[in-house]
This record gives C-alpha cells, structure tokens and sequence, in this order.
C-alpha cells in the first residue's frame, strides 16, 4: 500500500540523481516541493553542506516558505534521532531564517540591484507592477 509521504518513480528518480546542479519541471501539485525538501535535507544531514552554501530557487513565494517550514520541522525531528550530530543540527537551524531559499524574482532583483553598476544601470531602479504602469 502506498503512503501519502511515498514518493512517486519519477519523485524517486529526483532523488536518485548525483549531479548536485539540476532543475526539476513538473505540473502543479507534482511533489517538486517535498522533493526538492528531501534533496535539501539528503545535502544537510548526509553530506553536510550548509544551507549557507545553497541557493534554492522557486515561482512562488508560498513554496519558498514551505520549503524553510519543511526544513525546520525536518531538522528539528532530526535531533531526536539516536547519533544524531545535534551541534550540526542547531547551526542548520538557525541557518534556515537567512537562507537563500527565495523565488526565481527575488532572487534576479538581488543580482540586479547588488550589480547594477556592471550593468550600467541606474541604481534606484524599481519594478513595475500594474500600479506602477
């Protein structure tokens, strides 16, 4: 019988994969979330790179702060677990406030702004929206 928290081949597939670089595309309510979590966290607990070394990139603002919910939550199970490296744990912790999980926008205005003198751009740029227009 399959669990909700199951994941699918393809979910799987995601997972199974080595190249630490790889974009995942799939329809809405696909699991990209839960699995792009899992990936995250395969990073933190098994390999121990540091949620300060990740830029995770999303579309919307509501599945970047899924994601910091799901990796806390994730993270604070992690410590009842027997063995578990508790120091490590906590600097992932309080970690997950800055992290730079942000959707695909926020994070091309931080490149912008942070760089608008390479680009030969005005720096009080602003974005348009349909006030603005």
């Amino acid at each position: 019988m399959k669990k909700e928290h199951d994941n699918t081949p393809e979910q799987q597939a995601v997972l199974d994969i080595e190249n630490e670089n790889i974009i995942v595309s799939a329809q809405a309510g696909a699991g990209k979330t839960r699995v792009l979590v899992q990936r995250i966290l395969q990073y933190i607990l098994k390999e121990k790179v540091s949620l300060e070394n990740m830029l995770i990139v999303t579309f919307t603002k509501k599945a970047a702060n899924e994601m910091k919910d799901r990796i806390r939550k994730t993270l604070m199970e992690a410590l009842d677990k027997e063995g578990a490296d508790a120091v490590w744990i906590y600097t992932q912790l309080n970690n997950v406030a800055s992290a730079n999980i942000q959707t695909m926008h926020a994070f091309c205005l931080e490149v912008l702004q942070e760089h608008f003198d390479l680009l030969g751009r005005d720096p009080s740029f602003r974005i348009l929206n349909e006030k603005t227009l």
